[in-house]
């Protein structure tokens, strides 16, 4: 597979659904769009920007290795601003990640929206992972009292996660998504019932 970077638009056969024979199965390449000139601000004036820090691919990441990544994306953008990324689920289920260290995916949202802000329009369902998989649940049979309990008294549940294990809201929701997706977590014994409930299904 070639890619084509320079003045004109990118085959579109650079950005599809494939099948693999592997323990990922499934791997599906889409075409990423963002402004490049914002971005080229964004890694060449890091002070003006607060990058904090952020988790990418199950790693805290400071404002300096985001910005090492950010400019990994930035060379990997053609003068359109156009960069294929493959994204592949973990173990055949559940979500699909970038195969790249970064990409729209993973950015930052105040980030995303600034690039992006041109091309595309980011639709958040607030609660989206855990209501969606509720969702399913429910259609297909299957047994989710400690998502319901989840969904139904999130604020609670988040700050009661927050107070427990002295972490911050987003990474409360980062926590909880984790498990979602397929995360093994070791819960001390003295964990809240709910969270016992939420992780044992």
């Amino acid at each position: 597979m070639s890619r084509e970077f320079g003045a004109k638009p990118m085959d579109p056969e650079l950005f599809k659904i494939g099948h693999f024979e592997s323990e990922n199965g499934r791997s599906i390449t889409l075409r990423e769009v963002i402004d490049r000139e914002k971005l080229k601000h964004i890694v060449t004036h890091p002070e003006d920007y607060e990058l904090g820090s952020r988790y990418i691919k199950g790693e805290k990441m400071d404002k300096d290795a985001q910005l090492t990544l950010l400019q990994d994306y930035l060379a990997r953008t053609n003068t359109l601003g156009e960069c294929p990324m493959r994204y592949y689920q973990r173990n055949g289920f559940g979500r699909y990640w970038t195969g790249e260290k970064i990409g729209l995916q993973n950015i930052s949202r105040r980030i995303r929206h600034t690039l992006c802000a041109d091309h595309m329009i980011d639709i958040d369902m607030k609660n989206a992972h855990p209501t969606l998989l509720s969702w399913y649940c429910h259609e297909n049979g299957i047994a989710c009292t400690g998502l319901d309990a989840y969904i139904a008294d999130r604020e609670r549940l988040i700050a009661d996660l927050m107070t427990y294990e002295g972490i911050s809201r987003d990474d409360a929701k980062t926590y909880l998504l984790a498990i979602i997706n397929g995360k093994i977590v070791r819960l001390k014994h003295d964990a809240p019932a709910w969270l016992w409930d939420y992780y044992g299904e």
